[in-house]
């Protein structure tokens, strides 16, 4: 049963904006198979409104790891699910995409600290932060940046020369989304097996810190959006299909949204999504403000599972095991009077 969920400011559609347009199943499905990918953007769900902004979402193609960026990472939680939504790939225009998370926020028209906020723009201090160039490749790109730059890592003790991979902070864009997924997908695989000259524990301690290294979902910045991209809502979380928890805060959201009729729009249960930075092991935790040290294996079991799964694909993800539709009710039913939601 729905009750008792402190709800703030539900609005999914507004009257200013225009009507949602939703997706169909069937699209979903061949969005994931093409080369451009489908196209995911975590939110909340009470986003209100046309952004004045220029966006963030992340593609998903069948070859690729099912990644979400989850908030609660940089404090080294991991949530049991995450919401957003599915967009209408017709109804965006993509302005740039990075491989990797690329702290979009931070950058800047002029590449300056008084520049003007511009996602595409360069990350002030990193000269070639900016665009990557028309004739980039997955090859050369990995090539420039597998583990560099390195610059000090500015957390530690001054007397310690400890560096770091900026990769987040320094890493160029791409003008074409598919190209760019080619980079991601090369650049994951290289990341089992540490570089040449690089200690095991040197690469694991680069890759995995949080904030600069690997992250195993993209970042694609799109145009100002109102609601009439939104296609369908996504309700995503680890391991195999199964039923929402009252304990599951991304469900109850959904639930919130329904139970105030502020949405018509088709949800998709998303299976086997990897919600941790970058994979499973390699240092979120469930805990509060603790960040366990990375296992030793996270990055090759993370890669070696994710290329498995392809394996018993034919080379892609069986979609059949990833996306499945989801009645309403499933969440109207849920007692989430126990879950505060602000």
């Amino acid at each position: 049963m729905f009750a008792g969920l402190q709800i703030a400011a539900y609005m999914v559609f507004t009257a200013s904006s225009a009507a949602p347009q939703p997706i169909s199943f069937d699209q979903i499905l061949d969005d994931f198979d093409s080369t451009e990918g489908l196209s995911l953007r975590a939110a909340d769900l009470r986003a209100t409104g046309p952004n004045e902004y220029p966006v963030s979402i992340t593609v998903w193609r069948n070859d690729l790891p099912l990644a979400l960026f989850a908030a609660a990472s940089a404090l080294a939680l991991v949530p049991s699910d995450a919401v957003g939504f599915i967009l209408n790939r017709g109804e965006i225009q993509t302005q740039c995409a990075y491989p990797v998370n690329a702290l979009t926020r931070l950058r800047k028209s002029n590449g300056t600290a008084d520049g003007e906020r511009d996602g595409c723009g360069a990350m002030p201090g990193f000269e070639n932060s900016g665009s990557c160039g028309q004739d980039i490749s997955a090859e050369s790109f990995v090539a420039a940046y597998m583990n560099k730059p390195q610059q000090r890592n500015p957390i530690q003790l001054p007397w310690r020369h400890q560096t770091i991979w900026m990769l987040e902070l320094a890493v160029c864009h791409f003008e074409d989304v598919s190209v760019m997924l080619e980079a991601q997908k090369m650049l994951l695989n290289r990341s089992a097996v540490a570089p040449t000259g690089v200690t095991p524990e040197e690469w694991l301690g680069n890759a995995t810190h949080a904030g600069t290294g690997l992250t195993t979902y993209n970042e694609v910045i799109i145009g100002p959006v109102d609601e009439s991209v939104f296609g369908s809502i996504f309700w995503a979380h680890a391991g195999p299909f199964r039923e929402p928890l009252p304990s599951d805060r991304g469900a109850c959201e959904i639930a919130a949204v329904l139970g105030s009729n502020l949405t018509t729009l088709p949800i998709i249960e998303l299976a086997g999504v990897n919600l941790e930075y970058p994979f499973e092991g390699c240092g979120t935790s469930h805990g509060r403000f603790s960040r366990p040290s990375p296992s030793p294996t996270c990055l090759s079991q993370g890669v070696a599972e994710w290329n498995a799964n392809l394996t018993v694909g034919g080379g892609k993800r069986d979609a059949s095991s990833v996306f499945r539709e989801v009645d309403g009710a499933t969440f109207l039913d849920l007692d989430c009077s126990g879950v505060q939601v602000v």
